[in-house]
């Protein structure tokens, strides 16, 4: 509904006028003696009156005798002139002028349960003003939106915002109206206003919304569409304004109206859930939505660690928490789309904030006192969604996946020393949340109970632990069979996966032993035996097997990988000799690896741990790869001139093979079809799928063969591809001042001991090449746990007096025995030799 208002002879504002008028009426009334809540109260009488005589088409009477109106035409469509007392000749002129137009910007409205002594002190005048204006508007209907499902959240949609707008005001600009009241200091009116406003979803959408709120005529909404109309501009302005009150209370004020706004909502979801049970018709769908984003957006939730900002926080999560399907979606895909990342980021560290105080306060972690933190985490899922629609999409990442962490969950409610009983608690739901079936797809309830089922607030490290967990219970299961096979079948039991291999003929010896053995018995415990060696496995020998097996696997001389020159990346070879069952024998080993918590050193680039977890390879995954390769089909991707002229490309590839050069068509009769600007990303898309999948299928294939042969199941799925590479290669970052930190002393040594601080001296002298081979005599492994060296159980015992016998370690036990060597220059001399002639078990 268009409307002009002409005052004092200049087109304005709906809402400028209206604050106009009001703040006119209320200075005349202030600088005659009147007191400020009377004259808000007049003043809001009196615009009560205007709106009221153009809704009759005649004149209106004042509240006042000190300005005067008159009409003109018989109804509403027509135009409405006055003349306000004091403001000379100016007239307004309301083109189809609605009643109770601009009035209930600045209308005294009682919010239930929600008072001010001011407001209660001009009760009675203040009901008679709110009666006065808000009288002449007949509220519309509520009508549900047809639809096919009952059950479908979002086209059920009731309320207000979904009527046609035929009746609605014009927007009403708050942030404007609270700087009029606070211009005045009539705090005790603002208050007021901003109850009424703020504790009601049709009143927020009076002041934020953008263009018509006409319900749909399909229940179907275009995936790029600007779903809620919201104007988070204004939003953002009208907080910023009442933040920046004088009155610090008054910022509270709108804390405690959202709270009754937000518990009228979770009533409204009751009522979608239980309608046998409803009276009347909940809001619900966009309205709703709209409603719960504007509340999210209150700076103080992220700016006032208070208990009312954390009261309201929790209550918001609680209601995000018990979205239907539909609506979870809904919102967000809208918050992929149209939110900026700044204040994503802030909604995000609001939710982890809150889940860290509560974590803090809880008594005892049971599942009612953790009620509000696994609200708080499934909150925290719709943003999470959010943010990986938007990489799907295109968008970029509103921030790193990293930022989802929460260390209160991974220290405190997952460490497993200390809260065994959790952790198995929330396992034990975990695997219930992977067998329930979901009864109806909008069912609040049908969300996943477990935190583990919510992995973006979880480390790698947590993931690892319960991965062995899982391991753990798989491992006993089949020992039960193997148990119930020796008494009923009287075969033996085996409680390790032993493998006995030559050093001199170790993948052959490995591929035979793995291929005898199932998935049950593949998950066991390793125990390795190197033929002719004294080694006892207790955790060294296996680390050293794997690192000799995949060294020798992976060289490059092998033929089943190559080295991409630039970035010295291994990548499976499309033209190998070797068969599958080798590419096999390595994705079991990998799976082995990361059951027995062995850390590997293999240089694979992340799209083959993408691929792992069913992602398609991008062009950023080639450029990472094989730059070279990646960054010539961005540069003819980018390229604005006539690309086909340029670079002579057809959709076909050509590659050497043994000295001859091979073709593959990208597409059918590829080499008749030139590259153009039409075509270009076909193209690249096409040779990046070609380069990373297609020529390498057959080994890539069976490499994730072996590898589910061990890993398969939900424990993968916990895992993204970037943490997924550090369970199997570690942290590559060697920090040994924090390893020095926090190494234990045995035997005589102290940290001041003289030896100890020669032998730290030299430590940190090493080039990363001999830190690592260091850290490899002394551990097994040159990689660092997934937490870094601050995470690693390091002791150094005293081994004898000054001598000329070197270092020795138990790598099972990352146990170092150094000898009380006299000089800095004599320990290190020893210590270089030890680590450089490393290799095998027992004297040779």
């Amino acid at each position: 509904l268009s409307r002009t208002l002409y005052v004092g002879g200049g087109i304005m504002d709906a809402s400028e006028a209206a604050q106009q008028l009001f703040l006119q009426r209320y200075n005349e009334l202030v600088s005659q003696g009147t007191d400020a809540n009377e004259a808000a109260a007049q003043a809001l009488l009196h615009m009560g009156s205007l709106a009221q005589g153009a809704a009759e088409g005649g004149p209106a009477t004042p509240g006042s005798g000190s300005s005067s109106s008159s009409a003109a035409g018989a109804g509403p469509s027509d135009a409405v002139s006055q003349t306000p007392s004091g403001s000379g000749t100016g007239a307004m002129e309301v083109e189809g002028a609605t009643p109770h137009a601009e009035a209930s910007a600045v209308a005294a409205m009682d919010i239930e349960g929600v008072h001010t002594p001011a407001q209660e002190a001009t009760s009675s005048k203040r009901d008679a003003t709110a009666a006065a204006v808000a009288a002449p508007m007949k509220k519309p209907e509520l009508k549900r939106t047809a639809t096919a499902d009952p059950h479908d959240w979002m086209n059920g949609s009731v309320g207000c915002s979904d009527l046609q707008s035929a009746d609605s005001p014009g927007r009403t600009n708050l942030a404007h109206a609270v700087a009029a009241f606070a211009e005045k200091q009539d705090f005790a009116g603002l208050k007021t206003l901003l109850r009424g406003v703020f504790a009601d979803s049709l009143e927020l959408r009076h002041y934020f919304l953008t263009g018509s709120d006409a319900p749909a005529a399909s229940s179907s909404v275009p995936p790029t569409s600007d779903l809620l109309r919201l104007d988070l501009r204004a939003v953002d302005e009208a907080y910023k304004a009442i933040m920046s009150c004088a009155e610090g209370s008054v910022e509270y004020v709108v804390v405690e109206a959202t709270e009754v706004l937000i518990d009228r909502m979770e009533k409204d979801l009751h009522a979608f859930f239980h309608p046998a049970a409803t009276q009347g018709s909940p809001v619900q769908g966009v309205p709703f939505l709209r409603a719960l984003v504007i509340a999210l957006a209150n700076p103080m939730l992220s700016q006032r660690v208070t208990s009312e900002a954390q009261s309201l926080l929790g209550k918001l999560c609680m209601v995000m928490s018990q979205l239907p399907g539909s609506g979870r979606r809904a919102l967000s895909e809208w918050v992929a789309r149209f939110v900026e990342n700044q204040r994503f980021d802030s909604w995000v560290k609001a939710i982890q904030q809150f889940i860290t105080l509560q974590i803090l306060q809880l008594p005892e972690f049971t599942g009612t006192h953790l009620r509000p933190v696994n609200a708080a985490v499934k909150a925290l899922s719709i943003l999470h969604a959010a943010n990986a629609l938007a990489i799907q999409e295109g968008l970029g990442e509103k921030t790193p996946y990293t930022e989802f962490y929460n260390d209160a969950v991974n220290e405190e409610l997952f460490d497993t020393r200390e809260n065994q009983e959790f952790v198995a608690v929330a396992y034990r739901n975990w695997i219930r949340d992977q067998s329930s079936s979901i009864r109806r797809p909008d069912a609040a309830d049908d969300m996943p109970e477990s935190l583990i089922s919510y992995p973006f607030v979880i480390t790698a490290a947590t993931k690892a632990s319960i991965l062995q967990i899982d391991a753990q219970q798989q491992m006993n299961r089949g020992m039960n069979q193997d148990l119930f096979n020796a008494l009923f079948g009287g075969q033996r039991i085996i409680p390790y996966l032993v493998l006995r291999v030559r050093r001199s003929n170790i993948v052959q010896d490995t591929l035979t032993r793995l291929n005898q053995l199932s998935r049950t018995e593949l998950k066991k415990p390793l125990k390795v035996i190197f033929e002719g060696e004294e080694g006892i496995d207790e955790g060294g020998v296996q680390k050293e097997f794997m690192q000799v097996v995949t060294r020798e696997l992976l060289d490059p001389a092998y033929g089943m990988f190559r080295v991409d020159e630039d970035t010295r990346q291994l990548y499976f070879n499309p033209h190998t000799f070797e068969l599958g069952l080798e590419f096999e024998l390595i994705g079991t080993l990998v799976g082995v690896a990361i059951y027995n918590s062995i850390i590997l050193d293999i240089p694979f680039p992340m799209v083959v741990y993408k691929r792992l977890k069913g992602m398609r390879p991008t062009l950023e995954d080639l450029i990472e790869a094989q730059p070279t390769l990646g960054r010539s089909l961005k540069t003819m991707l980018d390229f604005d001139g006539d690309i086909e002229a340029t670079f002579s490309q057809v959709f076909q590839v050509s590659y050497e093979v043994w000295g001859g050069i091979q073709m593959y068509d990208l597409k059918p009769n590829g080499g008749d079809i030139p590259v153009t600007r039409d075509n270009v990303q076909e193209y690249v898309d096409l040779y990046v799928d070609w380069a990373l999948s297609t020529s390498v299928e057959k080994q890539y294939s069976a490499f994730e063969k072996g590898f589910l042969r061990v890993c398969g199941g939900e424990a993968l799925n916990i895992f993204q591809p970037e943490e997924l590479e550090l369970l199997v290669c570690g942290n590559p970052v060697l920090d040994f001042e924090a390893l020095e930190r926090v190494t234990q002393y045995d035997d005589g040594f102290t940290a001041e001991s003289a030896t100890i601080t020669r032998f730290w001296s030299v430590v940190h002298r090493l080039d990363e090449e001999e830190k690592r081979l260091l850290l490899k005599f002394a551990t097994g492994s040159d990689r660092a746990p997934i937490n870094g060296l601050a995470s690693l159980t390091f002791v150094i015992s005293k081994n004898g007096p000054d001598s000329d016998r070197l270092p020795t370690s138990h790598t099972c036990f990352n146990h170092l025995l150094l000898p009380d060597y006299s000089t800095e220059e004599k320990l290190e001399d020893k210590l270089k030799c030890a680590i450089r002639q490393a290799e095998g078990f027992g004297l040779r």
